[in-house]
């Protein structure tokens, strides 16, 4: 008695035989494994492989006659052999449905598929399937093959799916804060697994329709990087980074700009006119334009006027440095702590000296003192004046108050002087000429 038709793996099986009372029995069952109490009248085993196979039993009465062999034949089917599964493992959004899994199982077969992250739209009991995914997260899909004889490995077909939707962002593109002749480009990426280990920066002048040029290979972990070779005082540039996802497909960034900041100085009318271009994309636009100065030897920008929304602003020069420098900084809209500036741009100012003369300090409130016009804007000065004999009858450290034509308070005559004049600035000489005392009631 027993089981003579079964599955590949089958275990703790039993066959047994009836014979006489203290009998011993001599089983055969070479292709059996883990055989127990093969010397009783059953046996309990394994059959680990598949195949046709014969058990033979014979049996010794208690005097010792040797009854004859007894078999039978035993079919045991084999396990499917299912080969792996068929089909794509990488789903990159939107493109998610209708992908098709199959398997090359045996004839007769059944087919037990499982989804994770999709469902099956049809196709369950046979070896091919219709799947739609999830547009994210982990997935996965396997399939048991059971035979006609309702044999199965107890071991699915296993495939892990890759739902893949990365995306990326430029976040800003901005001349360096601390060097204006280079161009920072910062990203973000999210969702990345599937991208490769490097993206595609790309550059072109602003306002063309030149050719997109590749910058070069990033590694898109870096998230920043740093154009040197850009041209920054003679154009703005636009950028845009590229990847493939998992499925070879190629995203793109959208395109972000520099700044470039120009001007013209008008110094007959003491006005400073700054112009630049606006600033793209960021996804709720620019908040406001501020303009930053430093002058002479500072060594740092710091806020000079809100520009608002303008790209233009126009103010008076003044007279406060030899030397003004400005940039423009765009800050995005939206709370964001983005901020994107542009080259500096830089005026120089003589502002000369207009030396008079002539004083006439005859207290009609004209000329009556010696006014050097722009000479307070050099507080190192020093200003001498002799008479025609060489006799000092002026000096002044800085130029705070304007000679009257007087020495130890009283009138020196009319006549002509002579004036030294150091402004201490490197490059520029010292001042030397006359200056005539005229008093209209001594002509």
């Amino acid at each position: 008695d027993g089981e003579y038709t079964l599955c590949q793996g089958s275990s703790d099986l039993v066959y047994s035989v009836n014979g006489l009372s203290g009998s011993t029995y001599l089983w055969n069952v070479p292709e059996a494994s883990n055989v127990q109490d093969d010397s009783t009248n059953t046996i309990v085993l394994d059959w680990d492989s598949a195949g046709v196979f014969v058990i033979e039993v014979l049996e010794i009465s208690a005097e010792g006659c040797i009854g004859d062999t007894v078999d039978t034949q035993i079919v045991v089917d084999p396990f499917p052999s299912t080969p792996p599964i068929s089909g794509t493992n990488a789903i990159c959004p939107p493109f998610t449905s209708d992908y098709f899994y199959s398997v090359q199982g045996n004839p007769g077969s059944a087919y037990i598929w499982t989804v994770n992250g999709g469902q099956i739209i049809y196709g369950q009991g046979t070896n091919l399937v219709l799947v739609d995914w999830d547009s994210a997260g982990a997935a996965s899909i396997s399939v048991v093959e059971m035979t006609g004889d309702s044999c199965f490995d107890s071991t699915a077909v296993f495939m892990n799916i890759f739902i893949d939707s990365p995306s990326m962002r430029l976040n800003v593109v901005s001349d360096g804060e601390e060097d204006d002749t280079r161009i920072e480009i910062e990203w973000d990426i999210f969702n990345n697994g599937g991208f490769t280990d490097t993206l595609s920066l790309w550059r072109r002048r602003n306002f063309t329709t030149d050719v997109w040029s590749i910058l070069g290979e990033v590694k898109s972990a870096d998230l920043v990087h740093i154009d040197s070779l850009a041209l920054t005082h003679d154009y703005s540039y636009e950028y845009k980074l590229t990847g493939k996802n998992a499925c070879k497909d190629i995203l793109e960034t959208k395109v972000h700009n520099s700044i470039l900041l120009e001007g013209e100085n008008d110094e007959n009318e003491r006005k400073i006119l700054l112009a630049w271009n606006r600033y793209y994309d960021w996804e709720n636009g620019v908040k406001r334009y501020e303009v930053w100065r430093k002058l002479d030897d500072e060594a740092e920008f710091y806020f000079f006027a809100n520009a608002e929304n303008d790209t233009s602003y126009r103010f008076s020069s003044g007279k406060v440095g030899f030397v003004q420098c400005y940039r423009i900084v765009a800050y995005e809209e939206g709370g964001g702590d983005k901020a994107s500036w542009s080259n500096e741009i830089c005026f120089e100012f003589d502002y000369l000296l207009q030396i008079p003369t002539i004083i006439t300090p005859d207290g009609n409130g004209l000329n009556d003192t010696w006014k050097i016009k722009n000479l307070d804007l050099y507080p190192k000065c020093q200003v001498d004046v002799y008479n025609r004999w060489g006799m000092h009858v002026f000096t002044s450290k800085g130029y705070s108050k304007n000679w009257d034509g007087t020495y130890n308070g009283k009138d020196l005559p009319v006549g002509t002087y002579y004036y030294v004049i150091n402004l201490f600035v490197e490059g520029i000489e010292t001042f030397t000429g006359g200056v005539s005392i005229v008093r209209r009631n001594e002509r």
